[in-house]
C-alpha cells in the first residue's frame, strides 16, 4: 500500500487530486482539512498546516510515502495588506522542511 498526504483536501487542486487517488487500489489517502466535510475524500484529519506542533505531530503518528502539499490559506485580502500573509508564509516552512525530511528518506 502507498501512503499518500495531500494537505487542503477539499480545495480544488486537493479534491481533485483526492479524487484521482481514490482511483487506485493500492494508495491509502489521508488528507488535512480545516473542518471535517459531509463527504470525505480519504481518511480525513482536521488541523492548521500552518501550525508547526500540529505538522510536527502529523509526521510522528505517521508515515506517508508521498505528499501532495496542496494547502493554501483562505481568501482574505486583508491578509495581504499586513502581517498575517508574513506569518503564515514563515509558519508554512513547518510544512516544507517536513516535506524534505520525508523526500530524503524516500531517497535513501
Amino acid at each position: 500500500m502507498h501512503r499518500v498526504l495531500v494537505t487542503g483536501g477539499r480545495g480544488n487542486i486537493g479534491t481533485y487530486s483526492c479524487r484521482r487517488l481514490n482511483l487506485e487500489e493500492r494508495v491509502d489517502l489521508t488528507t488535512v482539512v480545516r473542518r471535517h466535510s459531509a463527504e470525505p475524500l480519504g481518511g480525513e484529519i482536521v488541523g492548521d498546516v500552518t501550525d508547526a506542533q500540529f505538522v510536527h505531530e502529523l509526521f510522528q503518528r505517521h508515515e506517508f510515502d508521498t505528499v501532495i502539499h496542496a494547502a493554501a490559506p483562505q481568501y482574505n485580502p486583508a491578509a495581504y495588506r499586513d502581517r498575517q500573509f508574513d506569518t503564515f508564509e514563515r509558519d508554512l516552512s513547518a510544512v516544507k522542511i517536513q516535506s524534505m525530511r520525508l523526500q530524503r528518506s524516500l531517497d535513501s
